[in-house]
Parts: C-alpha cells; structure tokens; sequence
C-alpha cells in the first residue's frame, strides 16, 4: 500500500456545488471504482469539506464507505494498525 506514504499530496475532489458533488460520489461508488488513491481522494474531500461547512449526508455515508473498504485492505498489512489511520486521515488532509 505505497499510497500512504504521498497521501498528502492526494487531490480532493472538486466540484462547483453539492448537487454535482453528490453525483459525482454516486456514479464513482456505483461503478465500483474506488482503489486506493479514490479512497483516500474521498475521505480526504469530505473531511477538509466538512472543516468548512456542515455537508449533505450523502457525502458522510460516501466517506464511510470508503473508510471501510481502506480498512478492510489495510487489514491485510502486517506493519499498518487500522486504528492509526483516522490520525493519517487528519495529518494528512492537508491542501
């Protein structure tokens, strides 16, 4: 999982408001196309996002899910705790 180590320089999603912000979560998880740096892409979106302003519920649920597939990938690894990963997720969300 070399990902973790440049996850700081991940780029967050973007788009020019929630309704298409949404939609671009929805078509992304339907489509199964999540991998590593998508998971992270996600989780870091939401988070920096939710610094700024309260979010639609969509995102949260979107966010989750991309916890839990990262976790369940990062279960696998003998030299990764999963529970050191929410302090990776805030260390390196940022811009």
């Amino acid at each position: 999982m070399d990902v973790v180590g440049y996850v700081g320089f991940i780029r967050i999603i973007q788009a020019p408001n929630d309704k298409i912000r949404g939609e671009v979560l929805r078509r992304r998880h339907l489509r199964g196309y999540y991998d590593e740096i998508e998971w992270f892409r996600v989780i870091k979106s939401v988070y920096l996002r939710a610094e700024e302003k309260p979010l639609p519920q969509d995102e949260y649920v979107y966010a989750q899910r991309a916890k839990e597939y990262l976790h369940g990938e990062i279960s696998a690894l003998p030299d990764i705790e999963v529970d050191a990963m929410e302090d990776l997720y805030h260390r390196c969300s940022c811009r």
